[in-house]
């Protein structure tokens, strides 16, 4: 729809799982830096690209763009995980696999299930971007929905929420 043309398309298909990696290893390193960890932080950065540098040299001489975005995976995940594992240590939280990972994942999938099938049986629709921002839209709407309703997101997330994005006194 942006650019006029199905390949990016594929792309971000490929792409698209990586990017809450990327959105996680972003706080997380934020986080780490907050809490006095800039050392730690330093070194997993360091690994990271060290691992890059190695992987680009390797893969993109044979898989070209393929290669490529298993190096932005490969990375993302090391990085991620270093950092993740840190902050959960120097904190003390204790990953809740079940509420963090496979409950959104659950509440994702009957959306984005349903997006792709009327995207594919009515691509027509999508000639335009109102029809797009409304299936997003309504996908957004669905997965907070099912969170909430599989005890992931409770009333008080929806306050401290609704409080952060309309300013009440």
């Amino acid at each position: 729809l942006i650019y006029h043309d199905s390949q990016p398309g594929g792309y971000i298909r490929l792409l698209a799982p990586v990017i809450p990696l990327m959105y996680l290893d972003s706080v997380a390193d934020g986080m780490l830096k907050g809490l006095n960890e800039q050392l730690r932080y330093l070194s997993y950065n360091l690994i990271d690209s060290f691992t890059r540098v190695i992987l680009i040299l390797c893969l993109l001489p044979l898989l070209g763009i393929y290669g490529l975005i298993v190096v932005i995976f490969t990375s993302e995940l090391l990085n991620s995980t270093l950092s993740i594992a840190r902050l959960l240590k120097v904190t003390g939280l204790r990953l809740k696999v079940g509420d963090w990972i496979l409950k959104p994942l659950l509440a994702v999938s009957a959306p984005g299930l349903l997006a792709m099938w009327i995207v594919r049986t009515e691509p027509a629709w999508f000639s335009s971007p109102l029809p797009l921002i409304a299936l997003v839209a309504c996908i957004c709407l669905c997965y907070f929905t099912s969170l909430f309703l599989m005890g992931s997101i409770s009333r008080e997330d929806i306050r401290w929420a609704k409080n952060i994005l309309i300013k009440t006194k």
